[in-house]
């Protein structure tokens, strides 16, 4: 075999070996975790979301497959305002109808019994007979 074959098989059988390390190594230790979280912050810094990704693989040698993949864009300023408000509104009106609901319960009490059937009776005029008397 001629010495100038020799040094190009050579040199061949280097890059490949190179290249088929750098694969290997490269899909056996590249940082998926890593990966996922830089996605997740881009998303949230530059598109104002929150990402979620179920799970993130490799996919052949030049991609990534992500599966559960959830996009949730955040309000803006006036859309959290609006919320907050409508939050307020909410608590004030419950409020207000737990209040009417303990005022009703109390009254109820008050006109139960003997005392509701002598306040009915007062009510009516004289000469009308209630039931049971």
């Amino acid at each position: 075999m001629p010495p100038k074959l020799k040094t190009a098989l050579k040199a061949i059988g280097y890059v490949v070996f190179f290249l088929a390390a750098l694969v290997l190594f490269t899909i056996a230790t590249l940082p998926l975790d890593a990966l996922e979280d830089y996605m997740v912050r881009k998303a949230s810094d530059e598109y104002g979301a929150d990402l979620e990704i179920t799970e993130l693989s490799m996919w052949g040698l030049s991609g990534l497959e992500m599966e559960g993949v959830t996009i949730t864009p955040r309000p803006s300023p006036e859309e959290i305002a609006e919320i907050r408000a409508a939050t307020e509104a909410r608590a004030a009106w419950q409020k207000r109808q737990d209040e009417k609901a303990a005022e009703g319960a109390e009254g109820a009490e008050a006109t139960t019994g003997d005392a509701a059937e002598g306040a009915a009776a007062a009510d009516l005029p004289e000469g009308v007979a209630t039931p049971g008397s």
